[in-house]
């Protein structure tokens, strides 16, 4: 009585092993001894209780193990859960990622042909400007030529521009032999006297 008057049944049920030691049993061995009894050895056989207290026990045997099945699929689910969540999680920083790097690629990319393509533009204007220092230098060299051999260089220069038509008009086909042209100066070229041209 007194090994399990302290214990639960769950614990009296762990510890069936201390059944069968003498010293489990201290008041029994001390009672046998006063009245010449001698005990020596015991052997425990099992517990036997009411139907309905092994019941009880039973169904909270089965309750336990439940709670303790549906604690371990909680666990593994939420395991599971959390597993699938942190793939995710990585796929889509994977994800993006790439596209930081792709996107990062393309805009180096047209970058690059954009500076490449104000490089060639650059470099065009540069010769374009050097053509035309070149020009302006051979000219400049040879109306000082032309002024060291005695040629006034403001007759030359007006001359040269005038020589320069203003317009160029072109009669094509077969009757153009028989076509005959009449041209009528501007307003401004009449009052500056200038005739009008017939041309057969």
């Amino acid at each position: 009585m007194s090994f399990a008057a302290d214990k639960t049944y769950e614990a009296v049920l762990s510890r069936t092993a201390s059944m069968c030691e003498l010293s489990t049993f201290p008041i029994l061995t001390s009672r046998a001894k006063a009245i010449g009894y001698l005990i020596d050895k015991v052997v425990f056989r099992g517990i036997k209780t009411s139907s309905h207290l092994q019941d009880m026990h039973n169904k909270a045997v089965s309750n336990a193990a439940r709670l303790r099945l549906e604690s371990l699929e909680s666990e593994q689910k939420e395991r599971r859960l959390d597993l699938e969540t942190r793939h995710a999680h990585e796929r889509e920083r994977t994800k993006l990622t790439a596209d930081s790097e792709a996107s990062e690629e393309k805009r180096s990319l047209s970058d690059k042909e954009h500076q490449q393509l104000l490089r060639h533009w650059r470099e065009q204007k540069q010769a374009e400007l050097e053509h035309a220092q070149q020009s302006q230098l051979q000219e400049l060299d040879y109306l000082t030529k032309l002024s060291k051999t005695g040629v006034d260089l403001t007759q030359y220069l007006v001359a040269r521009e005038a020589s320069r038509p203003s317009q160029h008009i072109r009669v094509d086909g077969a009757a153009s032999a028989l076509a005959k042209v009449h041209l009528s100066a501007p307003a401004a070229d009449k009052s500056a006297g200038r005739q009008a041209g017939f041309f057969g």
